[in-house]
């Protein structure tokens, strides 16, 4: 079936993160099914309860936590595969699996992260639990909600919006899903009482400009405005309209940023029996489009990118791609990346923290930049950024269309190259959209010098 979608975000990864319990079960039926609908790839997760972050490569020759994740998610891979998904299993290790599930969808790349909905009690069955509630305010993608006894939707979705750049996210992941399962949405928004009169008003213009987007899209959509509380009107909605999935934003208008996720999310999520799509404002990510190579080649200022940090393989890369640089008339770019620590210092404390960790860093290009120039005769662009290395390469990449290459140079431990290399050699290959060379980091200079 063609998918059709709004924009250019597409499901072409898929994380199903899991645990090996029954309550699981539906969030593992749903993969299999949306994978069928989208062929998309699915890679399922378990976290290895220990300390330690990175991917693991070969968990079954690790620790016992790591052979037990592994097998959990090997397990549940293997029904995947019989169901006709294309699934793989990955293992994570983290003490706080909400954590380790956003750090690994930010590694593979993941268009959407997939999780079962524990049951609650008494007063906290309508709760969302802490675990999925920070993966999705925190993936940097949009997060699908399954109950245990959730199936593949094949009858109708309903997206809600209140016009949020939240929800304006929702309802074109529902085009995305939609189009790819040849299902006709339902787009409601909903007169909240306490809102005053000209804010309720605009409830029946978000419900036609989500229509039009649809429409547009190709996909067959209708409107419908509602009146009450949203999570009444959400859950009367769908069952009215006889919804399978519905979709929605994580936040209100009047969230703080997305440190929170909204008290109507949490509702929905917890009352519903179908799944629920939650997206994000940022997350309906577009895949990253390679530049021409030809272009690149005959690039007049091509520009190396290195990755700056103390350590003496670095040294290697640099004075590769100044070289480089030189013989062919080019330049050089050095970007360093600060970790985004989750100090748990507030205030002063923290702000100090982080106004020390930037001036290193800033020190530390000023005194690479000085001997670039020195080499070169030309000063090289220098950025720093905030996050994950392998994150924040990537999108440098994606936003600098001047840089045409990036060179990388192997560690010295015996126990691999080193997490970035094998991050963007490996898992990262297909999202590079400039050539990438990896320098041996035990070239001598001698050697180094043969190339001008």
């Amino acid at each position: 079936m063609t998918k059709t979608a709004p924009e250019d975000w597409d499901l072409h990864t898929i994380l199903l993160a899991t645990d090996g319990s029954d309550f699981g079960e539906g969030a593992a039926r749903v993969a299999a099914g949306l994978a069928a609908a989208t062929g998309a790839r699915v890679a399922v997760l378990c976290v290895a309860m220990e300390g330690g972050e990175p991917l693991v490569a070969v968990p079954e020759a690790g620790t016992e936590a790591e052979r037990a994740a592994f097998a959990t998610a090997a397990s549940v891979a293997a029904q995947l595969r019989q169901a006709g998904a294309t699934a793989d299993p990955v293992v994570r290790r983290g003490l706080e699996p909400a954590l380790a599930i956003v750090g690994a969808a930010e590694e593979l790349g993941a268009d959407l992260v997939i999780l079962g909905r524990r049951g609650k009690r008494n007063l906290a069955r309508r709760m969302l639990g802490d675990a999925t509630a920070k993966v999705i305010c925190r993936a940097g993608c949009p997060v699908l909600v399954c109950p245990r006894g959730a199936v593949m939707w094949g009858r109708r979705i309903l997206v809600a919006t209140d016009g949020s750049s939240a929800a304006e996210g929702a309802v074109k992941a529902a085009g995305v899903v939609a189009g790819a399962c040849g299902l006709g949405v339902t787009v409601l928004s909903v007169k909240v009482p306490k809102h005053p009169p000209e804010r309720q008003a605009e409830a029946a213009n978000i419900v036609n400009r989500g229509v039009k987007a649809l429409t547009a899209a190709g996909v067959v959509a209708e409107g419908r405005v509602g009146a009450g509380l949203p999570p009444d009107e959400i859950t009367a909605a769908a069952a009215d309209c006889g919804a399978d999935l519905v979709v929605m934003g994580s936040e209100g208008r009047t969230a703080i940023g997305r440190l929170l996720i909204g008290s109507n999310s949490q509702d929905v999520i917890g009352r519903l029996a179908c799944p629920v799509l939650v997206t994000a404002p940022g997350t309906l990510r577009a895949p990253r489009h390679h530049r021409n190579l030809k272009v690149l080649a005959e690039a007049a200022d091509r520009t190396f990118l290195v990755v700056a940090d103390d350590t003496p393989e670095m040294a290697v890369a640099l004075e590769y791609a100044c070289r480089r640089a030189r013989g062919i008339g080019g330049r050089v770019a050095l970007l360093r990346v600060v970790p985004a620590e989750e100090f748990k210092l507030f205030g002063n404390v923290r702000n100090r923290m982080h106004a020390d960790a930037m001036e290193t860093a800033e020190r530390l290009l000023a005194a690479l930049a000085a001997k670039v120039e020195e080499f070169l005769g030309s000063r090289p662009r220098l950025f720093v950024r905030e996050g994950d290395p392998c994150t924040e390469v990537l999108k440098l990449l994606d936003a600098e269309q001047s840089i045409t290459a990036l060179v990388l140079a192997t560690g010295h431990d015996p126990a691999g190259p080193g997490t970035l290399v094998t991050q963007l050699a490996t898992r990262h290959a297909k999202s590079l959209p400039v050539p990438l060379t990896i320098v041996p980091g035990h070239l001598s200079e001698n050697w180094m010098k043969g190339l001008g």
